[in-house]
């Protein structure tokens, strides 16, 4: 039928919301778009305007496969309860049929336009709204994030310690988005994992081992630290294990994720007893 389709914005999937929303509840961003659809087609076909809709954040998780949810969407202000009762402020806006009849109006008169001609006074007009669009978007085109929960979530899941992308990322916000040489940093997350990598080197080999410096106390006690919190963030890994979706604690690893938490447990031993050493 022809009233059986929703909007959905260009700039929905980049939105601070919908990054907020994924870091709350550790799934990337395109999954949370999927969800949202989901739910925006149920409020579509169950509301006139999204409001008054009689269900709970129980049946908000459940509908969308997803635990917490539902609370996630009500910390964004995506969502109002009051009273048990569960409402989409500004769903009106988009959605709903007089909405739907106003984009189908700006669609009509776009083509109208179009077919007649495109003059340059209007092609000026486009340029400069894309410009605008552009500057409103500018840290997710240039691969760069917009907060620090956002530089986390940009990594994605890594042994990479959250702190360690966050204080980074307060670094950079702070001067300017670039390296060491002075070019601009264009895609986050190889810059963090470049950054770790160096991070993380042993002090070198061969002529080089032979002038480098001891490391120093606190430099072992820090890699200690963030090797136990790589031990926690395994923990929450779903591809160390073979149970998808909700788990419970008694849970056992994969294959995969006891050789990955044997293999930091042992770096940690050795570091522990570098420490003892010095």
């Amino acid at each position: 039928m022809a009233g059986d389709w929703i909007k959905l914005e260009h700039a929905t999937p980049d939105k601070p919301e919908v990054v907020t929303m994924a870091a709350q509840l550790d799934i990337d961003q395109d999954c949370v778009v999927g969800k949202l659809l989901r739910l925006w087609i149920w409020a579509d076909q169950n509301s006139v305007d999204g409001n008054a809709i009689s269900v709970t954040f129980a049946f908000l998780d459940r509908y969308t496969f997803c635990p917490g949810f539902g609370k996630a969407l009500a910390s964004v202000g995506w969502i109002i309860e009051q009273n048990g009762v569960v409402s989409m402020p500004n769903f009106a806006r988009h959605n709903g049929e007089s909405a739907k009849k106003r984009a189908l109006g700006r669609n009509r008169a776009i083509k109208a336009r179009n077919a007649n001609s495109v003059t340059k006074p209007l092609q000026k007009r486009d340029q400069r709204r894309e410009e605008k669009n552009r500057t409103q978007t500018q840290g997710n085109l240039s691969g760069l994030p917009l907060d620090r929960k956002h530089a986390v979530a940009m990594v994605g899941e890594t042994e990479i310690p959250p702190d360690f992308i966050g204080d980074i990322f307060e670094s950079k916000a702070a001067t300017q988005f670039v390296d060491g040489a002075g070019i601009p940093i264009t895609d986050w997350s190889r810059y963090i994992r470049a950054r770790w990598k160096k991070n993380s080197a042993p002090n070198g080999s061969g002529r080089k081992a032979a002038t480098a410096k001891p490391e120093s106390p606190w430099s072992i006690k820090t890699r200690i630290e963030e090797i136990g919190q790589q031990l926690e963030n395994a923990t929450t890994r779903d591809d160390f294990y073979d149970i998808r979706g909700a788990r419970l604690s008694t849970d056992p690893m994969n294959a995969k994720g006891k050789a990955h938490v044997a293999d930091l447990r042992k770096r940690r031993a050795e570091l522990k007893k570098q420490l003892a050493g010095i």
